[in-house]
């Protein structure tokens, strides 16, 4: 597909990326049945600057069908700044980073990206010290441009989980 042929944004004339999720049943290493995430990535411009990622964590509000309690929320310039620093960008870089070469980074290149079989990790101490409850984790990623005062969507999405105590 040549540049040209790609669909653009109204505000840029910029096109990012194309990404491709799928979930689907797998097992995790306790071989317990488990959703896993998919995902491929085509990523279609450099960007080597203005590279904005926020992600929240939040729980379900009890008695509530739809209304979620912020728990931790991070947005970092991972140009601008070192994203391992925080927890919750650090967490989730880290388990992407055990299951593909998707990596939220600068200078984010052009290419494909693969992720296979992601879910998070029970072992991990995030997970371990949340209490039981029903969860969202939302990622959304934006570009400044730098002729540009507005940031550009470039990839979002919410995840939902249960985190439930196993009886053995």
């Amino acid at each position: 597909m040549l540049p040209y042929d790609r669909p653009r944004d109204g505000l840029t004339g910029f096109n990012y990326a194309k990404v491709f999720i799928t979930l689907r049943n797998g097992t995790d290493s306790s071989s317990r049945s488990s959703t896993v995430v998919d995902i491929d990535a085509l990523i279609y411009q450099n960007i080597s600057h203005g590279l904005q990622l926020r992600m929240d964590l939040a729980a379900r509000e009890a008695g509530s069908d739809h209304q979620y309690l912020t728990l931790l929320e991070s947005t970092v310039d991972v140009c601008a700044r070192d994203s391992s620093d925080d927890l919750l960008v650090s967490m989730m870089m880290d388990e992407m980073n055990k299951y593909g070469n998707l990596t939220i980074e600068c200078p984010f290149k052009t290419g494909n990206y693969a992720v296979r079989n992601f879910h998070i990790d029970t072992n991990n101490t995030l997970i371990r010290l949340a209490p039981p409850g029903e969860y969202r984790v939302g990622i959304d990623v934006r570009h400044k441009v730098e002729s540009r005062s507005v940031l550009v969507p470039v990839f979002g999405i919410e995840f939902y989980a249960n985190i439930f105590v196993v009886e053995h």
